[in-house]
C-alpha cells in the first residue's frame, strides 16, 4: 500500500440527513417511493423497504433520496450500521446517505465502515437513544489508499467472506451426514 492516506471523513464524505413526513397526514404515507429507517438496515444491500411515502410526503418533508450504489448509514439508534442502497429510497432522520467527494469505491466505503462500526457507537451519546453529530462524524480518522488498492482490498474482502460461506456450507453438510 503504497499510496495509503488517513484523510478525515468530513474530507472525503458528505452526509446528507433525512426525515419523516407528518404521520397525521394520511396523503404523505403508502405512496411509491420506499423510505428507509433504521428496521430495514439488515444485510449488505438495501432491496425493499417497510414503509413507503409519497411525492407529496416526499415534497412535505426533510427527507432526501439515496440514489442506487450510495451507502446509507446510520446515526441513531444504532450508529454507524451502514448498507448500500440498491433501489432510490427516502431515508428517515436516523440515517444519512453517504455521497463521496472524491473517487471511492462504494465497496470499500462500505466494508471501512464496518470496519469503524465500533468506533462510531463509541463516539455516540445518549442515554435512552444513541447517536453520533455530524461534527463527529466528519472527524474520524480514515484509511484511503488510492481506488486500485481499495479495489483490491475489496476483491480480497470478497474472496475471504466466500471462503467462509463455503466453510459454513460444508460444516452444515457434515452435521447432516453425521
Amino acid at each position: 500500500m503504497n499510496n495509503l492516506r488517513i484523510r478525515k471523513l468530513g474530507d472525503i464524505c458528505t452526509f446528507v440527513g433525512g426525515g419523516t413526513p407528518s404521520k397525521n397526514n394520511k396523503l404523505f404515507w403508502n405512496g411509491s417511493i420506499p423510505w428507509a429507517s433504521i428496521k430495514d438496515l439488515k444485510g449488505k444491500y438495501l432491496l425493499k423497504t417497510f414503509d413507503f411515502i409519497s411525492e407529496i410526503g416526499l415534497k412535505n418533508s426533510a427527507t432526501n433520496l439515496a440514489q442506487p450504489n450510495e451507502i446509507i448509514l446510520a446515526t441513531r439508534i444504532n450508529p454507524g450500521r451502514p448498507i448500500i442502497s440498491k433501489i432510490e429510497s427516502a431515508i428517515n432522520q436516523d440515517l444519512k446517505i453517504v455521497r463521496a467527494k472524491e473517487n471511492v469505491d462504494t465497496l470499500y466505503l462500505y466494508y471501512a465502515f464496518l470496519n469503524y462500526e465500533r468506533e462510531i457507537l463509541k463516539l455516540s451519546s445518549g442515554t435512552t437513544v444513541k447517536g453520533i453529530t455530524l461534527n463527529l462524524l466528519n472527524e474520524i480518522e480514515f484509511v484511503i489508499p488510492d481506488i486500485k488498492e481499495q479495489r483490491v482490498i475489496v476483491s480480497k474482502i470478497e474472496e475471504l467472506f466466500s471462503e467462509l460461506d463455503k466453510g459454513i456450507e460444508d460444516l452444515k453438510t457434515a452435521q447432516q451426514q453425521l
